[in-house]
């Protein structure tokens, strides 16, 4: 069950290590040692193939293409798994995880102070996946389907506040102050992560160029439409 709060690799890797690949598998973060995936439901956005490779309007694409783009995504996935390993080994240091701590707190301030509704929203949102897995287990298709919308809605209200506060500068400093902790602390785990990092970025940025118009890549960008 997807939790609440701040997604720790949201945190971990924003700004110079915020990339797609890492915000694509991390809805939350937990305990150190998660893999920040999300179990919560999907919006209904687009349909891949086996691959994972989106195929909007059933397109057919190149096999070469296809086949260069799975071994990207696959390295790509590889040097994710990388990170997210170093970064665990990281948080081992208990300074670390006070100073994560503190700042979950500080971003947690500053959305209650956008919205004082915030413990409500996050109460309902932790009520209503509880219901989703049982109407999925009772085979209810019309409560699941209806809560699946509740879910997306609130999921994108969390995290609307969140980007909010974390635009604020005081709470922005902390973060990039934490970022750099972070990136120091992993680099002391393992010299590569600076470089690991570095390709991750690459690969990211060329998956993103293979998209078609429409979807971030080079046709949107293009437009001006990013």
């Amino acid at each position: 069950m997807m939790r609440r709060s701040m997604p720790r690799l949201g945190l971990t890797f924003l700004t110079a290590l915020a990339l797609t690949a890492f915000a694509a598998c991390s809805s939350d973060g937990g305990e150190a040692g998660d893999d920040g995936a999300s179990s919560a439901p999907p919006a209904e956005s687009g349909q891949t193939d086996a691959s994972g490779i989106p195929a909007p309007g059933g397109a057919v694409q190149n096999p070469a293409v296809m086949q260069e783009q799975i071994a990207v995504m696959n390295e790509l996935q590889s040097i994710n798994q990388q990170l997210v390993t170093i970064r665990d080994q990281a948080f081992q240091n208990p300074d670390l995880q006070s100073q994560e701590k503190a700042l979950r707190d500080q971003v947690q301030a500053a959305m209650v102070a956008i919205n004082p509704d915030l413990p409500q929203i996050e109460v309902r949102f932790e009520e209503a996946q509880v219901e989703f897995a049982a109407a999925q287990q009772a085979g209810d298709v019309e409560a699941g389907q209806t809560l699946m919308g509740e879910l997306q809605t609130l999921q994108g209200t969390l995290q609307q506040l969140q980007g909010q506060a974390l635009e604020q500068e005081d709470v922005a400093a902390s973060v990039e102050m934490f970022r750099e902790g972070l990136l120091a602390e992993m680099r002391e785990v393992d010299a590569r992560s600076d470089s690991l990092i570095s390709r991750a970025e690459a690969l990211n940025e060329q998956l993103q160029a293979a998209l078609p118009a429409g979807m971030g890549g080079a046709g949107a960008e293009e437009g001006g439409e990013r």
